[in-house]
């Protein structure tokens, strides 16, 4: 007997190759899907290198050398009346700094007048002091020229009777007395003219020397520059709490207002907690971060370390240990007075593998990472050593060049 083949009608076949493709596309779009899930992903390559353990701390830039402009010794009380604009260049000559002269101009005008006065008084008693002395030595003369004459009358008496001779000897004493006397009141008219005169240089040299303190005072008001520079406020502490100088504050003599920096060479001075400050050492590596731009990073080194702690100026009860980092690049970016970060390089592994801290995450007793494979993200239990504030090293469980999720895929849609 023999079979009979039968023909499958071209419609069905037709049918068939159609709910393959299909399939074939519904496949595809699947994967597709799920690759684009996986590159949703974020991740990170493994890496060997070196893994620094550092230490993050605030702070600000400062020039390593600046012309300080302070408060100037006077007698008075200081208070601010204007200042050179923050950020803006100053010349040589330029008035960067003026204090309020009110107090100071009147202090000025009372001992110019009592200098004025004292030196009119003595010019009035010394007119009268030489007065004196010329009626003096004229007097002296007439008792001499008296003098004279009665010894003459005297040698005419004695031809005479001795009652002239008598009162001619009378009249010869009495001349002599009275030149005794003439003199005496000269030497001692001398002497308290010399004393008088003492006496007024000495009170016009005291109000001398006031109205020169009260001059130098005034004029020590008006601060100018001495060196071209880029101004800079200092801060000062209110019972508010520390800022920057402001006009019409009251302030006390040598207190630094505001400095001229050199911006040849530039550091950050940075605050250190008190648990962190033994691991900080002179000479470790830096590297500084402005505030207001990422990019650049500047390498440094660690200075200095001051050895006594100051209360944290945004915290009064904190203590912190300041620390200069010494900048070594130049960019004009950089200026002082610019809030900044530095990472300082405490220890210093070579040739690890690490990963970031994002990509660790704990499963009771486990440390696990998600290690990409063809099929998708897969477990990975690993083995973790030192910890810095960013990473991680990695001892065992994976190798250089893995592939790992730095964020939990299951947030993505993978299981």
């Amino acid at each position: 007997m023999v079979a009979k083949r039968t023909r499958t009608p071209f419609k069905t076949w037709s049918t068939r190759v159609s709910n393959m493709l299909l399939l074939a596309a519904a496949a595809l779009f699947n994967s597709c899907l799920s690759n684009a899930g996986l590159r949703e992903i974020p991740t990170y390559e493994v890496k060997r290198g070196d893994f620094l353990i550092t230490l993050v701390e605030s702070g600000e830039i400062q020039a390593a050398q600046a012309e300080k402009i302070v408060a100037p010794d006077v007698r008075g009380r200081l208070q601010i009346a204007s200042l050179w604009p923050e950020g803006e260049y100053v010349d040589v000559g330029d008035l960067v700094l003026q204090f309020n002269q009110t107090q100071f101009v009147q202090t000025l005008l009372n001992a110019g007048g009592e200098l004025e006065k004292t030196k009119s008084d003595f010019d009035r008693a010394k007119a009268e002091m030489e007065q004196r002395l010329i009626e003096l030595n004229i007097q002296i003369e007439q008792r001499t020229a008296q003098l004279e004459l009665e010894k003459i009358n005297l040698q005419r008496a004695e031809l005479g009777t001795p009652i002239e001779l008598e009162e001619g000897l009378i009249k010869l004493k009495q001349a002599e007395r009275l030149l005794t006397e003439a003199k005496g009141k000269l030497k001692a008219a001398k002497v308290s003219t010399r004393v008088d005169r003492q006496n007024h240089e000495l009170r016009i040299a005291r109000w001398q020397k006031r109205y020169d303190r009260a001059l130098r005072d005034y004029r020590r008001l008006s601060v100018y520059a001495s060196r071209p520079g880029l101004v800079i406020y200092e801060k000062i502490r209110r019972p508010e709490g520390l800022r920057k100088v402001r006009v019409g504050d009251r302030v006390w003599d040598g207190l630094t207002i505001m400095s001229l920096p050199d911006l040849s060479k530039l550091q950050a001075i940075m605050h250190i907690g008190e648990g962190d400050v033994e691991q900080v050492k002179k000479g470790q590596r830096a590297f500084v971060r402005l505030d207001a731009y990422p990019e650049p990073v500047f390498s440094g080194k660690v200075a200095k370390i001051f050895p006594m702690a100051n209360p944290h100026e945004d915290a009064p009860n904190v203590q912190v240990f300041e620390a200069i980092i010494d900048i070594e690049e130049k960019a004009p970016r950089l200026k002082p007075g610019m809030s900044a970060a530095a990472e300082i390089v405490l220890t210093l592994i070579p040739d690890v593998l690490f990963i970031p801290l994002e990509a660790i995450f704990q499963q009771g007793d486990q440390t696990l990472v998600y290690c990409l494979k063809e099929s998708g993200f897969e477990f990975r239990e690993v083995q973790l050593g030192k910890r810095s504030t960013l990473s991680a090293i990695v001892e065992s469980g994976l190798r250089e060049g893995a592939i790992i999720a730095t964020k939990d895929p299951a947030l993505f849609g993978e299981k």
